[in-house]
This record gives C-alpha cells, sequence and structure tokens, in this order.
C-alpha cells in the first residue's frame, strides 16, 4: 500500500485503545542468499504482524508492514490502528510519515514480546533455496500450476485466516491449515505440522514449538523472491497467476518431522489443493495432484485443539477431532 493513499484507505478502521510497538532487526533470515530484515509489529499481549526486507535496504519496511498488519493482522485480531506506536529510535522520516497518517509516536526502551519474538523467529527460520535446488523442472512446473490455479480460483473474500482446515493423509499426521491475508493484501497458506504450532498463532503467542512446525507460502512480488527464482521463471516458463504474484515457500528449520525441498513443494502443493476444493466445491475428501488421498475438515474447533495441546486428553484415548483413531496417533 502506498503510503499516500493509506491515510484515506485506514481512515475507516477502529482505533485500537492499546500502543503498539515495532522493531527492525537483523536475523538469520535468507532469501535468494541475502540475509534480510525481520520487522515485528506488538501489543501489549499479542503479535500484531510481521515482515521481512532485505538488510539494510527499505527504510519504509516497518511502516509498510504496520499497514499490512493493521488491515490483516495476525491471529485472527481484528482490523484497527494503534492509539500510538513506541519506537526504538525513531527517524525524523518514520515520525513525518506516521504523523501523516495520524498515529502517534513515542521513543521507547525495547518491549518484552518484540525480543521474545524475535529470538524465537530469527533463530529457526532457515534459509530458502531457489525452486531448481528443490526439485526437478517439472514438480517445480506442477507447483506453480497449482499455485496459480489456488490464487485465481479461491474465493478469498469466503475465507477466515482466523480459522484452520484440518487435513489428514499429506503426511504421515495429520496437519492444519490457515489461509493468509484473506480478502485483503497478502495471500497465501499457513501450514503447521504440530497442533501446537497451529495453536500458538492462532493465540498470537509464537514460541519455539510453533517456529519448529511452521512453513508458509506467500504471493509475493519479484523483487521480494529476488533474481534467481525470477530467472528460473522465465527461462521454464513456469505459469503465474500475474506477474507479481509469484509463490514462494519458505520453513523453518527445527523440526522432528523435518522433510526434504521436494517434499515441501509437494505437501503444499497438495495443501492447496485441498483448500481449494474445500471452499469452491464444499469437498470432504478429494484426491491430490500427487496422488494421495486427502480428508479436510473446516474449521477445527480451536478449544478442543488447545485441550489436546495442554495435555487435557490421554494420549490413548479417542481423539477429539472425531477420526476415531486415537489421540497419539492423530492430533496428539
Amino acid at each position: 500500500m502506498s503510503l499516500s493513499i493509506a491515510r484515506e484507505q485506514l481512515a475507516h478502521l477502529p482505533q485500537s485503545t492499546t500502543v503498539w510497538a515495532g522493531a527492525r532487526r537483523s536475523t538469520n533470515i535468507m532469501v535468494q542468499k541475502r540475509r534480510h530484515d525481520l520487522v515485528l509489529w506488538v501489543d501489549d499481549q499479542t503479535v500484531r504482524g510481521f515482515d521481512v526486507a532485505p538488510r539494510g535496504e527499505a527504510p519504509e519496511a516497518a511502516i509498510q508492514a504496520l499497514l499490512k498488519c493493521m488491515e490483516t493482522p495476525l491471529s485472527g485480531l481484528p482490523a484497527a490502528r494503534p492509539a500510538a506506536v513506541y519506537l526504538e529510535m525513531p527517524t525524523a522520516w518514520e515520525r513525518e510519515q506516521l504523523e501523516r497518517l495520524g498515529i502517534r509516536v513515542v521513543e521507547a526502551p525495547p518491549h518484552g514480546l518484540l525480543d521474545e519474538t524475535f529470538e524465537t523467529f530469527g533463530e529457526h527460520l532457515g534459509d530458502h533455496r531457489t525452486y531448481l535446488q528443490a526439485a526437478r523442472p517439472e514438480v517445480v512446473g506442477t507447483f506453480f500450476a497449482a499455485a496459480r490455479d489456488f490464487y485465481l480460483d479461491l474465493p478469498w473474500n469466503e475465507a477466515h485466516d482466523d480459522e484452520l482446515v484440518r487435513i489428514s493423509g499429506l503426511s504421515t499426521s495429520p496437519i492444519w491449515v490457515s489461509v493468509l491475508g484473506a480478502g485483503s493484501i497478502q495471500y497465501g497458506l499457513g501450514i503447521y505440522l504440530r497442533a501446537r504450532s497451529a495453536v500458538s498463532m492462532m493465540d498470537g503467542e509464537p514460541d519455539q514449538a510453533m517456529a519448529a512446525g511452521l512453513m508458509s507460502m506467500t504471493f509475493d512480488r519479484p523483487d521480494e523472491v529476488g533474481i534467481d527464482i525470477c530467472e528460473e521463471i522465465r527461462a521454464h516458463e513456469w505459469p503465474l497467476a500475474k506477474p507479481g504474484r509469484i509463490p514462494l515457500l519458505l520453513r523453518t528449520e527445527a523440526s522432528s518431522r523435518r522433510m526434504g525441498d521436494r517434499e515441501d513443494l509437494i505437501l503444499v502443493m497438495d495443501a492447496m489443493h485441498v483448500v481449494r476444493r474445500r471452499l469452491l466445491h464444499g469437498e470432504l475428501t478429494t484426491t491430490t495432484p500427487s496422488g494421495r488421498p486427502a480428508e479436510a475438515s473446516w474449521p477445527v474447533d480451536i478449544d478442543a485443539l488447545r485441550e489436546i495441546v495442554g495435555g487435557l486428553w490421554h494420549r490413548n484415548e479417542p481423539c477429539p477431532c472425531g477420526s476415531g483413531r486415537k489421540l497419539k496417533r492423530c492430533c496428539g
């Protein structure tokens, strides 16, 4: 969103009673062999949103990330404008831009939740490789075709990022998927390999358990994915929904269910297919592009999932998701 038009577009948002805190810090996040900074915005209790920017570039990244999380915050929080924002060392330019948006800037020491979240994300997000380093061109081409159909066909206004779909059949145990940024700026999927990861994100309380089981597929601009992937796309003519909507897959490193790059592509491709069929046709079961039969349920009962994560169910009891399997062989 352009800063010049942001004030008019965001004027309709209700004002939050809380003061948000934001910061941009260097991390070990790698995109196309370049280290990126992580930008975070939090309120008193939850993470409102995050973004990445090339290290030392894009000085407007913190404000752009703030605009995104005002309109489409994480964790199903309502869209809102902050009463004011805390920044550790705001520049004169940042002050000027935020004041133009009607947002008061307060210089303040680091926020505790910011420090904790930076540590969690920064330590666990790993390198992103080019697609040809991950799989053969025909596999990547199939993934791109699935992403194109997903982007063009998904009824974004009917999907909500505070809802989870549970999918069984794509991995040895279920995965949980949420639609990211439905109906607004950022489109894609969040994929959680563990129940605890899904609950942590839905509750806006990121921790090491969430970082150890998180993947995402977003549609990004060419300048965000890097020149190497753009050259691969041109050379192999992989299909895109739009020139500025390139599917980018990121995943965390520390997972006991670590998969290879090719397996990641196939898992995400199948997940896109299941979500697309579920939202377009209401189907609970489908055969995925890789040939695996999958079953979906939407939306997931978040309260029941919290009870599973909190240990309120014995692992030998029937799983409360209704699959008929024992908890330890299902969502647990």
